[in-house]
């Protein structure tokens, strides 16, 4: 988008760290301390791999302590105090005279805890989610675009994130991370995008210390591995043409385990790296016994079934890349 649209105004992504008060923090902590326990206990009684649904189970849950702990729905939780809420309509409150904003939760529940607030401080909205009728749908947008007076869009981020035209906004506020940055960054866009002339402020809100700041860590890992895979320029290009010319991964046996290791090749063969000599030096170890063996072959034919998968991507990525600029260059 910045290489093609090179008109769109600067887009600004921030981090908002919320501290959680007294009475949400003890909540966190009490449900932090539950699941620690039952989890290990039931890791001894059915193992690792049957006791992850348990574990998703604890990690929803703090997530959701995070925005309010109301959406728990525990009866021993008394507390109705969030510091997203709060700080979400001190923003709300700075940010609304002069300017739109799109507000998005994966979590319906938390938007209608968000538009209940709105109602009580009299501030216009909108609002669509999974459940909102395709009509409903455009006539919200539409006010949202075209009423001077309603300054915020309550968005369900699975339900919005995607093919909507938000423009009239320049404020994002994103209530709660997810796992997967590319479906925060789609929401971001639906303002940040052709037709814009608004610079764009995103915030990401994010509670300190609690399992929503391991999601941060995890998001910027998952971006780190997308920039070194695909870069920019000529460098990129060779990249995604030597991924169609060849096969790229390279598994050798060693000491009764499946080295993999990652090769770039063309048409004259695999250019040798450090990876691939050391692979080589290995080559005159042992075979692993039959059993061993038998579990690599499954391995193995995973790895390759990943390989073509990701050539393919390349391949597919590249031709629409070169698709896109033959009709830029007819524009």
């Amino acid at each position: 988008k910045q290489q093609v649209a090179t008109d769109l105004p600067d887009k600004t992504e921030t981090i908002l760290w919320c501290e959680m008060g007294r009475d949400q923090q003890a909540v966190y902590n009490d449900y932090k301390e539950h699941y620690r326990t039952s989890l290990l206990k039931k890791i001894e009684e059915v193992g690792m791999a049957k006791a992850g649904m348990y574990v998703l189970e604890g990690l929803l849950r703090l997530r959701q302590i995070c925005d309010s702990p109301q959406l728990v729905k525990d009866n021993s939780v008394t507390t109705t105090k969030s510091i997203k809420i709060d700080e979400l309509m001190r923003e709300i409150s700075e940010n609304s005279g002069g300017h739109k904003l799109l507000v998005f939760s994966q979590f319906t529940e938390m938007l209608h805890l968000i538009e209940g607030k709105l109602l009580e401080e009299k501030v216009s909205y909108s609002y669509l989610d999974g459940s909102t009728p395709a009509e409903k749908r455009r006539d919200a947008v539409d006010k949202f675009q075209n009423d001077p007076a309603i300054r915020v869009f309550l968005i369900s981020l699975k339900a919005g994130g995607v093919g909507l035209n938000l423009t009239a906004a320049d404020y994002v506020y994103i209530v709660d991370p997810w796992w997967n940055p590319a479906v925060e960054q789609q929401a971001i866009d639906r303002t940040h995008r052709i037709g814009q002339t608004n610079k764009i402020f995103a915030y990401k809100m994010i509670c300190k210390g609690t399992v929503e700041e391991k999601i941060v860590q995890l998001q910027q890992r998952k971006k780190q591995l997308a920039n070194d895979l695909v870069t920019e320029g000529e460098a990129g290009l060779q990249m995604m043409g030597d991924w169609a010319k060849g096969e790229f991964v390279n598994v050798t046996w060693f000491a009764g385990k499946v080295i993999t290791t990652v090769l770039v090749c063309d048409f004259t063969g695999p250019r040798h790296g450090p990876a691939q000599r050391t692979a080589e030096s290995c080559a005159s170890e042992p075979s692993p016994s039959p059993p061993i063996r038998a579990r690599h072959q499954v391995l193995l034919g995973r790895v390759f079934a990943t390989a073509r998968n990701a050539r393919r991507q390349a391949v597919k990525f590249g031709d629409g890349m070169c698709m896109h600029a033959r009709r830029v260059h007819r524009i």
